[in-house]
């Protein structure tokens, strides 16, 4: 979270957290977890005041595969999306119907799976 009146003012930030230092999340949170405890953020996040540096950079870490993830759930509704606004332009602006847009969707994310399927190979 952040507080608009006190963006980009680094003393009256600082004030504002003092009673919150305990809540960014570091190591001690990890203290009583399962080894295989996951830190997921969805990214961006602001380092050493939402999380510290060793839990970012650190082994339990997979907010950069978490953001990946993220990115390609993005790429997929945005190309849906457009691909529903050139089936709508090339139907003469009538507008596409509701099973022509199921389709296109799903080709689009049969399409986003291949290419990262490739990648994985």
């Amino acid at each position: 979270w952040g507080s608009p009146r006190h963006y980009g003012d680094p003393a009256a930030e600082a004030e504002l957290r003092a009673g919150l230092r305990d809540w960014c999340v570091d190591e001690t949170w990890f203290a009583a977890a399962d080894p295989a405890c996951r830190f997921m953020h969805c990214l961006p996040v602001r380092r050493n005041v939402v999380v510290r540096d060793e839990v970012l950079d650190g082994p339990r870490s997979v907010v950069v595969r978490q953001a990946h993830n993220r990115m390609w759930a993005q790429m997929a509704v945005l190309h849906r999306l457009l691909a529903v606004r050139d089936a709508e332009q090339a139907d003469g602006g009538a507008g596409a119907t509701a099973g022509a847009r199921e389709n296109l969707g799903q080709e689009a994310l049969a399409g986003l799976r291949a290419r990262e399927q490739e990648k994985l190979r």
